[in-house]
C-alpha cells in the first residue's frame, strides 16, 4: 500500500528541470526572432528543434539527439540580455515572450481533445434517447385501446 501512495504521490509532483539562477529560462531572440527557449522543466528549442538543457556552472549544456553542445553563458542587461559563448563567436539574444512548452501544449491539446469528445458522447446520447422515444412513440397501440375506439 505504503508503494502505491508513493507512487502517486511521485506522479503528481511537479516536473522540476535545472536549477537555473532568476531569469535564464525564457524566449531568447536574436534580432527579433526566436533562437533559443529554455523552459523550467529543462526542455528547451534552438531554432526548430527541441532539445534537453542543463547547467555546469555558468556552462549553459544543449542536448540534441545528435549533439551536445557546452556554451558558456552570462546574463546581461539586468537579465534582459543573454550572451552565449561557442568557440567560434559569441552570440548577444534579447529576452522576449516565452512560447508554450511541449507540456503544455500537449495539456491543452488533451483537454480540447476531451472537450470534443465530451461534447461528441452528449450528442450520440441525446440522439439515442430521441431514437428511443421516438421508437416507444411509434409503438402499434394497445389491444384494448383498438377495442374502444370501435
Amino acid at each position: 500500500m505504503f508503494a502505491v501512495a508513493v507512487a502517486v504521490v511521485l506522479a503528481a509532483a511537479p516536473v522540476k528541470g535545472p536549477r537555473a539562477p532568476p531569469g535564464l529560462t525564457g524566449g531568447w531572440y536574436d534580432h527579433g526572432t526566436l533562437f533559443l527557449v529554455l523552459w523550467p522543466d529543462g526542455v528547451g528549442q534552438l531554432g526548430a528543434n527541441v532539445v534537453k538543457w542543463d547547467l555546469e556552472g555558468k556552462t549553459l549544456v544543449i542536448t540534441s539527439p545528435d549533439d551536445t553542445q557546452k556554451m558558456p553563458y552570462e546574463l546581461t542587461h539586468q537579465g534582459k540580455g543573454l550572451q552565449l559563448t561557442t568557440p567560434s563567436t559569441q552570440i548577444n539574444l534579447d529576452k522576449g515572450k516565452l512560447p508554450q512548452s511541449p507540456a503544455e501544449k500537449a495539456k491543452l491539446e488533451k483537454a480540447k481533445k476531451d472537450k470534443e469528445e465530451k461534447a461528441e458522447k452528449a450528442k450520440k446520447d441525446k440522439e439515442e434517447k430521441a431514437e428511443k422515444a421516438r421508437k416507444k412513440g411509434a409503438a402499434p397501440p394497445h389491444p384494448a385501446g383498438d377495442a374502444q375506439s370501435e
